[in-house]
């Protein structure tokens, strides 16, 4: 059934109109949550509910269909960052792209066939006390390094260093499965056991949380409630659909209440909480639907079109973008290939950067999103080859059984 909705992607993607089309996109929406329901019937998720799939389609919907559907029709420049000129005549396309790209995904999760017994492990005796006091000061250190990236760049307007954050979030996720293994039968002596074995990361993690949020970033922050909330559901137990929609719902207000007062005079660094808080309340009242809400999704769907005008003026990038991040578990790695081989920095060559640059707003980061990263790197081909191998990694690593394993996967969740 995958593949005939595959098929049927494709077809549409060739088919597509070569502008606007309302109905054409309202078909495309049908089509997408059809294909949820048919890949929600026929896959197996071991954590319920929370698990990344849902995650990601979640996401993908606000991502590349809430904006041709319903904003556009009434509002193209519904959001500031849709005043930025662009090709209108690529939103059917576009949209057909991401169909194209998430049933791709879909093929690659079922292309996947989990053996009866993963024999890979690992060799907990190698956890010994001088690796733990090793691992507790690096630890400590990745913390102390992101304080410190924050405070250098409060009155800057540019991001936390990312390379921070990815030593931060890797040594978290390390710490909190490796312990999550060594006591995982231990879980259910009590329902206290989760925060006792783990004060000293939490206590980390909301350090660096807070720190985030002061400084108006909110990736950490997300990174680190998604890690956490999947080793609580791997290892302790499986939440309900109760708690786990008052988690969205939550983290959609604490993501727009910092979308929303961080570019104002009232954000958390300058008036404290108490003005950040009075700000997003005004904010929020004039919110006109529940689309605001998630403003930072919906408007990434903009670099969707513009990747194919970008791409038709200066090419394909071939990859450039991704390099850094191929690197990026070494510090300083990134910067120093990336510059030796393209004469920039890895910031630089994001598609963010790009398309930002391109309007003359550097600073401003006007946002890609992954099918958008996929064509302006290796056109249609390489979203449907990438979104097709990325399903097959994720649902290896979903159902196997490896530590290594495991590790990757909540590094992909972050």
């Amino acid at each position: 059934m995958l593949l005939l909705i595959f098929i049927v992607s494709l077809v549409s993607y060739i088919l597509a109109p070569d502008t606007y089309s309302f109905g054409f996109c309202v078909y495309e929406l049908v089509f997408f949550l059809v294909t949820c329901f048919v890949f929600s019937r026929k896959m197996t998720f071991p954590t319920g509910m929370v698990n990344f799939h849902f995650f990601f389609l979640f996401s993908f919907f606000f991502v590349n269909y809430v904006y041709p559907v319903f904003l556009y029709p009434i509002d193209a420049e519904y959001f500031f960052m849709f005043s930025f000129p662009f090709d209108e005549n690529n939103i059917s396309k576009g949209t057909a792209l991401a169909q194209l790209a998430i049933s791709s995904y879909m093929l690659g999760t079922s292309l996947f066939v989990a053996k009866s017994e993963d024999k890979t492990s690992f060799d907990f005796s190698l956890v010994n006390p001088p690796l733990v006091t090793f691992l507790n000061v690096l630890f400590v250190l990745a913390t102390l390094l992101f304080v410190y990236s924050v405070m250098t760049t409060m009155d800057s307007e540019i991001t936390i260093n990312y390379q921070v954050v990815v030593l931060y979030i890797g040594l978290l996720s390390l710490k909190l499965l490796l312990k999550a293994e060594i006591y995982k039968d231990d879980f259910s002596d009590s329902k206290w056991f989760f925060l006792k074995i783990y004060w000293f990361e939490l206590i980390s993690a909301s350090i660096v949380a807070l720190f985030s949020l002061w400084f108006g970033d909110r990736g950490p922050v997300l990174q680190i409630g998604l890690i956490l909330l999947f080793v609580y559901t791997i290892y302790v137990k499986k939440l309900s659909v109760k708690i786990l929609t008052l988690l969205i719902v939550s983290g959609f207000i604490v993501m727009a209440f910092i979308s929303y007062t961080r570019s104002t005079d009232s954000n958390i660094k300058d008036t404290g909480l108490s003005g950040a808080l009075n700000e997003g309340g005004d904010t929020f009242s004039s919110f006109v639907t529940i689309w605001d809400f998630a403003m930072d999704f919906i408007v990434n769907n903009r670099a969707l079109y513009v990747g194919y005008e970008i791409v038709e003026e200066n090419g394909y990038l071939y990859g450039k973008s991704y390099f850094p991040y191929l690197f990026s578990p070494v510090p300083g790695l990134p910067v120093l290939l990336t510059n030796a081989l393209f004469g920039q920095d890895p910031e630089d060559v994001s598609t963010s950067v790009i398309i930002s640059e391109r309007e003359g707003v550097y600073d401003w980061g006007l946002g890609t999103n992954a099918v958008a990263d996929g064509y302006m790197n290796f056109g249609v081909v390489g979203v449907l080859l990438m979104f097709l191998a990325f399903g097959y990694l994720i649902r290896f690593l979903e159902l196997s059984n490896s530590f290594y394993a495991k590790f990757l996967f909540v590094s992909e969740v972050s």
